[in-house]
């Protein structure tokens, strides 16, 4: 908290007074009276000054040139012959009149280099561009400093990025279905109806399902009913069972304790066991 409050103190219009540097006021002044220095070691191409008047005189002049009490240039030598390139008279400019000739020089240096130590956030950046590329410009999407050629193929590396994460999820879900397909639907225990008829995953030796069977039989003859006929089978041997009369009846099985169709609990656990098996 304590370094808050002297930092605080720090910015107020005193303290700057007191470091000798007066407040910061934008004038335009005339290109005529401003004083390139010969010794910036920033160097610019035509090709650079062509880029920054277009966007200058696309998104305007918003950067105002630094100079000193002599009107000579600290910061904005670009800007400056850019303006120039558009026949402008004046140019908004600040004076910076604190530092020293030393301090002047080092930030000369320091306004450039201290930028070019930055970086680029790539996903960020292309979908600012796609954004602007959706947007009805009124003006050159160049004015970004970047040519359409690398514009369009930042835009489609996004695209592509977001197809390919797609793709991932997709192969992820396919190798759970396929994981998950090996096992068996059904469950040992378990009742399948089929229409009129039931079948039952487990063992002949299962107590449940033979007191169950035995009660279908008829006393008399000693057969079990045409019209309910119980079959006690693996949980493989099931599932073969219930796809097959599906497809022959068209019919839909349905789980005796939840009336739960056989295809909708198939994708269910299909999905939950190959997600299991993938972990």
């Amino acid at each position: 908290m304590t370094i808050g409050r002297r930092d605080a103190a720090a910015s107020t219009p005193l303290a700057r007074r007191q470091r000798g540097q007066s407040e910061l006021v934008i004038v335009w002044r005339p290109i005529a009276a401003l004083k390139p220095d010969q010794e910036n070691p920033r160097s610019h191409t035509p090709k650079q000054i062509r880029r920054l008047a277009a966007s200058i005189e696309s998104l305007g002049f918003n950067h105002p040139i630094l100079v000193d009490r002599e009107f000579r240039v600290i910061a904005g030598h670009g800007r400056l012959l850019a303006c120039q390139e558009l026949d402008w008279a004046e140019v908004p400019t600040i004076v910076i009149d604190h530092l020293s000739e030393t301090q002047r020089r080092a930030f000369m240096i320091a306004d450039n280099r201290l930028a070019e130590n930055a970086g680029w956030d790539d996903q960020v950046l292309a979908r600012q561009l796609k954004h602007l590329c959706l947007t009805e410009l009124d003006f050159s999407i160049e004015a970004t400093g970047l040519e359409i050629a690398e514009v369009e193929l930042r835009v489609a590396s996004l695209d592509e990025a977001s197809r390919d994460r797609a793709n991932r999820a997709s192969n992820r879900t396919g190798k759970r279905r396929k994981a998950g397909a090996k096992r068996p639907v059904c469950r040992d225990g378990e009742w399948w109806l089929l229409g009129t008829h039931r079948v039952h995953c487990g063992g002949a030796i299962d107590p449940v399902a033979c007191a169950t069977l035995m009660a279908e039989e008829r006393a008399d003859e000693g057969e079990a009913s045409p019209n309910s006929v119980c079959v006690c089978v693996d949980p493989a041997r099931a599932d073969a069972i219930i796809r097959r009369w599906q497809t022959l009846t068209g019919g839909e099985a349905r789980h005796a304790a939840s009336s739960r169709s056989f295809d909708t609990l198939a994708d269910e656990r299909i999905a939950t066991a190959g997600a299991g098996l993938l972990r």
